[in-house]
């Protein structure tokens, strides 16, 4: 799933999605990497992971 227009993320390796910084958000991976998600990939992932 795109969370970003530079980031395509497989869900299942994300763990948990932390806020960051004023209208930002991070989804943390299993690995421990963290990727930027749009406010726009927010709304999705929200949607998509049932949060």
């Amino acid at each position: 799933m795109r969370s970003h227009r530079s980031f395509i993320v497989n869900i299942q390796e994300i763990t948990r999605i932390d806020p960051y910084e004023k209208d930002g958000h991070v989804a943390v991976l299993k690995n421990g990497a963290k990727i930027n998600v749009s406010r726009n990939g927010y709304g999705k992932l929200k949607g998509v992971l049932g949060l």
